[in-house]
């Protein structure tokens, strides 16, 4: 399923290339529910693939 976030204004900061940064709670809905550690199960916050369209 895919999951998106809209509306949201982006700016350019220096970061490595293929990176990119932003602020929860309003990128929660981005964190897939089943995407969490094996062991913890907690939320594999850290490491979520995206696509920033423009």
């Amino acid at each position: 399923m895919a999951r998106r976030v809209e509306g949201l204004t982006v700016y350019p900061f220096a970061m490595p290339h293929g990176c990119v940064a932003g602020y929860f709670p309003e990128l929660n809905p981005l964190l897939p529910l089943d995407y969490q550690d094996e062991i913890s199960a907690t939320p594999a916050a850290k490491s979520i693939p995206v696509r920033v369209v423009g």
